[in-house]
């Protein structure tokens, strides 16, 4: 069974960045992080879609903050929710890009 990164990945070019280094006393948590740019169109500025996973009980899950950038404005992220949803992140992609 694919994991949700793996399915966005197949459908579009998120690429993993630098990941999230949580340190505890006995346990260091690493935490992916991907990004998917959109270029800037007539319509649209350019984007960029991060995806952070979280953890859960000091292990990494499958779930993920997903967050927007406007890129033409050096824009702070916004965080938009989080999912473990292939349709809920499909879909806003997909709407964006229309």
């Amino acid at each position: 069974m694919k994991t949700l990164i793996e399915k966005l990945q197949e459908k579009f070019d998120f690429v993993e960045i630098e990941e999230t280094i949580l340190k505890g006393h006995s346990l260091t948590i690493r935490l992916k992080n991907y990004v998917f740019e959109i270029e800037e169109t007539d319509n649209l500025e350019p984007l960029r879609i991060e995806l952070n996973q979280s953890h859960k009980e000091n292990k990494p899950i499958d779930v993920f903050k997903v967050s927007i950038i406007n890129c033409g404005t050096d824009d702070e992220p916004q965080d938009l929710f989080w999912t473990n949803s292939f349709d809920k992140i499909n879909n806003l992609i997909s709407a964006i890009l229309e």
